[in-house]
């Protein structure tokens, strides 16, 4: 997990072993799967 900021965190991966995306598009350099954490008072 990476900060990006004191509020919010990036969690991702980056595969370059996948071909294919959703088993049908090639994808020849891999797949980068990215979700970020924003942490704050409210709940979204």
């Amino acid at each position: 997990m990476q900060t990006i900021t004191d509020s919010i965190k990036y969690i991702g991966v980056d595969d370059h072993e996948i071909d294919l995306f959703e088993g049908q598009f090639d994808v020849p350099n891999g797949m980068a799967y990215n979700s970020y954490v924003i942490l704050d008072k409210k709940i979204a």
